[in-house]
């Protein structure tokens, strides 16, 4: 069997394989997602060379004798009315953003990067979610930050 590769530090990616019972080592590629953001103004382009920059990172810390080793990269960010909305740092800004978004629909954009380490070929897709908040109170976001899964 090949050996597959994710390369992200996202806990639910990983939740994912495991649900589909997907052998899998995460690897991070810690790239700077900064210097994408001031490059790319639009969210899907952001998404894919996210997920592409991510792809190729783990390629280079790869050795390149590991034939068939497969390599799986993603980014997923949220876009509300044109605008990139960024993690939340703290739980004020975690609070704030759910405000924001509450009551109203929202865009995940989750961009995605295929590549074998021994191939130079790479594919990069995307995909958008659409999702709708209900209208929540002050108090059902304080309820859902208590729970810490922001």
């Amino acid at each position: 069997m090949k050996r597959i590769i994710l390369a992200s530090k996202s806990i639910d990616r990983s939740k994912i394989l495991n649900r589909l019972n997907i052998s899998f080592e995460t690897l991070k590629t810690n790239i700077n997602e900064s210097d994408y953001k001031d490059q790319y103004t639009d969210p899907i382009d952001l998404v894919k060379e996210l997920a592409k920059a991510k792809a190729l990172k783990a390629k280079k810390l790869l050795s390149s004798k590991e034939i068939g080793t497969v390599i799986i990269a993603a980014d997923t960010i949220v876009e509300f009315n044109g605008k990139v909305i960024g993690k939340a740092e703290n739980e004020i800004e975690a609070f704030q953003i759910l405000k924001t978004l509450a009551n109203h629909s929202h865009n995940l954009i989750t961009g995605i990067a295929l590549t074998r380490v021994d191939d130079p070929k790479i594919i990069v897709d995307y995909d958008i979610t659409v999702v709708t908040f209900l209208d929540l109170s002050d108090d059902d976001i304080r309820n859902y930050l208590k729970s810490e899964e922001w």
